[in-house]
């Protein structure tokens, strides 16, 4: 019973989500790319729809990928969290500022060139 609600916990909130969540949130910080502000937004936006309304697509989803009573059934759905990558998003821009200067002027001083 006690490995059944660490693993699920562990993997889901913790590690996965943080990984996850931290490799959208330096999309959505360090790289400009078009729509990335529209992309953005709508994640903000998604915080508003309440979690009961994807209950009964999230229940099709699981049923079609025969996921049903498996640990993926609850770790997979809830990876992408919209707040995680919200909360990212903001401490990555300050703490990017506070560097100074750039990754990629750093590369650039070195010699090399950023992949484009």
């Amino acid at each position: 019973m006690a490995f059944n609600s660490f693993f699920v916990s562990f993997a889901r909130s913790t590690v996965l989500t943080v990984i996850i969540s931290s490799l959208a949130a330096y999309a959505f910080a360090k790289l400009k790319f078009k729509g990335s502000n529209f992309i953005y937004y709508m994640f903000i936006g998604s915080l508003m729809i309440p979690k009961e309304t994807f209950i009964i697509p999230l229940f099709k989803i699981v049923t079609a990928f025969n996921w049903m009573n498996t640990y993926q059934a609850f770790i997979v759905p809830n990876l992408a969290a919209c707040f995680g990558v919200f909360l990212l998003k903001g401490f990555l821009n300050r703490f990017l500022t506070l560097l100074g200067i750039s990754q990629d002027r750093k590369v650039r001083l070195n010699g090399r060139y950023s992949i484009r």
